[in-house]
């Protein structure tokens, strides 16, 4: 898993956008965005999967708490 972070246009305000990503080679790719403000994560956005073999039959991001975001992947 990799995560990175994006330019941030206000870092006065001192918010981030961070990009997380994994894969399981051969099989899919996954990644979405974390929006940062004020050290907790206050939104998610752009998640994306490429199933490479197979398929998903869901595919759910949500904030589990200020401090964790959790792509929830169902695979067939």
């Amino acid at each position: 898993m990799t995560v990175e972070k994006e330019p941030s246009l206000s870092r006065v305000l001192g918010n981030s956008t961070y990009t997380v990503s994994t894969e399981r080679i051969g099989s899919w790719k996954a990644n979405y965005q974390v929006i940062v403000k004020n050290n907790s994560i206050t939104s998610t956005k752009k998640a994306s999967t490429t199933a490479i073999s197979g398929s998903f039959t869901s595919k759910f991001l949500r904030i589990d708490h200020s401090k964790q975001a959790t792509y929830y992947l169902k695979r067939k």
